[in-house]
């Protein structure tokens, strides 16, 4: 019985940590994806440079900064609200798809 518990609380806080996470991988894959954008459109300014400020609107106040330094220090497991450790999760696997 113990064991269930201990799997069920460890899943509760692998999901917390992807909930806590989710956001700034967001920010970064729409960052990257409006960078591609931009690169890819280079033949026409107009286009290309509606890409850009889209770009810079979306990295605008650092957001791109905080969410990069956030998830390099899920590695580490010592950042964050419930300090996740990503590298230990992806180490040990995921407990709701029952590797672990």
């Amino acid at each position: 019985m113990q064991a269930y518990f201990e799997r069920v609380l460890a899943a509760v806080h692998q999901e917390n940590c992807y909930n806590e996470y989710a956001q700034y991988e967001l920010t970064i894959r729409e960052a990257v994806k409006k960078y591609n954008n931009y690169l890819d459109n280079q033949d026409d300014p107009s286009i290309a440079d509606a890409y850009l400020y889209s770009f810079m609107d979306e990295c605008s106040n650092s957001k791109c900064s905080d969410a990069t330094a956030a998830l390099a220090a899920s590695l580490t497991g010592n950042s964050g609200l419930f300090a996740c450790d990503m590298l230990k999760i992806l180490y040990y696997g995921d407990v709701e798809s029952g590797n672990y």
